[in-house]
């Protein structure tokens, strides 16, 4: 019988996906475990298993921490055991590096505005 390691396949597509959408330093991290979820039926948060998915890019402010998002994939979304298919990991990566490119923009913009003396107006 053949050992599948599911981790492995998820961290491999979103290797190739970073890859294929990206156009600076992406980095990303996959964590699998359990959160409370509220499930139905139940009058109490149950433990669930989960997959998280972290994105990091370098900040354009020099010294400053990585920005970063993360996405939670519930487990009615995606497998339990076997994580989300390619085609979710397609969808998650391009969300994803649109909102680091969002919060990337905004820092631009209030530097550029807090040196031209507009901060807070």
């Amino acid at each position: 019988m053949p050992v599948i390691d599911h981790d492995a396949r998820v961290r491999a597509d979103l290797h190739d996906l970073i890859r294929e959408a990206a156009l600076g330093d992406i980095g990303f991290n996959v964590a699998w475990g359990f959160l409370p979820a509220q499930v139905a039926g139940q009058p109490d948060p149950l433990m669930v298993p989960a997959w998280q998915i972290e994105f990091t890019c370098r900040n354009p402010l020099i010294g400053q921490p990585d920005l970063y998002c993360a996405v939670l994939l519930k487990p009615e979304l995606v497998g339990i055991a076997e994580g989300p298919s390619r085609d979710t990991l397609r969808r998650i990566v391009a969300d994803s590096i649109a909102d680091l490119q969002q919060q990337e923009q905004k820092i631009r913009a209030d530097t550029l505005a807090s040196a031209n003396g507009n901060r807070g107006r």
